[in-house]
């Protein structure tokens, strides 16, 4: 067992993580959650007196492009639940987050030097797995240093050579509250928005769904509209009248509508995805302009009878999709589309939703 493995230890550095050449969903559970939970609650019952735990950048807060590797079968989410575990266990902890380790060789510190940061504030960089290991090292031996402190390690060229444990004695340690104290009760009591709740917030008027996927599909449309009376000679009012174009804008609805609901169940906001220009603000901005732009291109065709993109020079020519034509399509394809295509794009919201209604209803 774990418990009899770890004996009379003192210190256990814990480095597992799901291979990345094993195609298995299950191996982010069942190695970066599950496994190493387990082997925080052994530890504990051995009286272990530190633990370091290496994880990895963006496993508490999102950010570009660190929170990427949760497309890896939710690795992050299973990594922040080792942390919690960790944290909560009352062993002296020392989480180490690296960037990426993939590229750097072990003479990458020759160019790179280690700059370690507070906790949520690095989401991209690099990192050789022996500059993780010294850190790892002098976290064990500094224990003073580096306990109930969460770390994240990144290589720089341009930063300057700074001593590892001097950066760890500059980092605040944050324990778990103590219980009794109002952080404690901040903390245990604190509302937790049930599925429904969330879905009632993000579809509001002013949630956070309803002008960004607007905003999203109006961008795309008018990129599409343009494309196709560029390539097809198809007026705006045609494309709409053409059952081809409800095909491909029920897709487009659903990825769209799909890709902008998960987050949402992951208290993520759009103002935490950041990468150079590409913002909260800027988004917002493009969707109103497109939103504008598709109204604007229908007045114009409807008041000078020419297509829109006739003022844009050709793009290079495109392949087209269609969808065969069928009479009942007509009749109940459109309809029965958009609702099967805003279902599955909000089942990231509704599915919890529906648990949630259904246990309420055995109890």
């Amino acid at each position: 067992t774990l418990r009899a493995a770890l004996g009379d230890c003192k210190s256990v550095v814990c480095c597992v993580g799901a291979p990345e050449d094993q195609f298995n969903p299950q191996n982010p559970r069942l190695i970066d959650g599950e496994g190493t939970v387990a082997l925080v609650r052994a530890a504990r019952e051995a009286g272990v007196e530190h633990f370091v735990l290496v994880s990895s950048l963006g496993t508490a807060k999102f950010g570009w492009p660190a929170s990427v590797l949760n497309l890896f079968f939710n690795v992050l989410d299973w990594k922040r639940r080792a942390e919690v575990e960790l944290i909560e266990s009352g062993i002296p902890y020392t989480i180490v987050r690296p960037g990426g380790m993939e590229r750097p060789g072990d003479d990458y510190h020759e160019t790179h030097n280690v700059v370690l940061c507070r906790e949520n504030t690095r989401f991209g960089g690099q990192v050789s797995r022996l500059q993780v290991a010294w850190v790892c090292r002098d976290a064990v031996m500094h224990r003073a240093s580096s306990a109930n402190k969460t770390v994240e390690v990144v290589a720089e060229e341009a930063a300057p050579e700074r001593d590892i444990v001097q950066q760890l004695d500059q980092l605040p340690a944050v324990g778990p509250p103590v219980p009794g104290t109002s952080e404690w009760y901040d903390r245990e009591y604190a509302y937790q928005p049930t599925a429904a709740q969330t879905l009632v917030d993000a579809m509001a008027p002013d949630g956070a769904l309803p002008e960004s996927v607007n905003g999203r599909l109006a961008m795309l449309g008018f990129v599409g509209t343009l494309l196709v009376e560029k390539t097809q000679g198809l007026s705006l009012l045609e494309q709409v009248q053409s059952w081809s174009t409800w095909g491909e804008l029920l897709g487009l609805l659903f990825l769209v509508q799909a890709a902008s609901t998960a987050p949402v169940m992951k208290q993520v906001k759009a103002a935490d995805a950041k990468l150079g220009p590409f913002s909260e603000a800027t988004e917002l901005l493009h969707g109103r302009l497109a939103m504008l732009a598709l109204a604007g291109a229908g007045w114009y065709e409807f008041t000078e009878a020419d297509n829109f993109a006739n003022l844009l020079p050709a793009p290079p020519a495109l392949p087209s999709l269609a969808l065969p034509d069928a009479s009942w399509l007509q009749v109940w394809g459109l309809p029965l589309g958009l609702f099967a295509a805003a279902v599955l794009g909000l089942f990231p919201l509704l599915g919890p939703v529906l648990k949630e209604a259904t246990s309420g209803a055995e109890e």
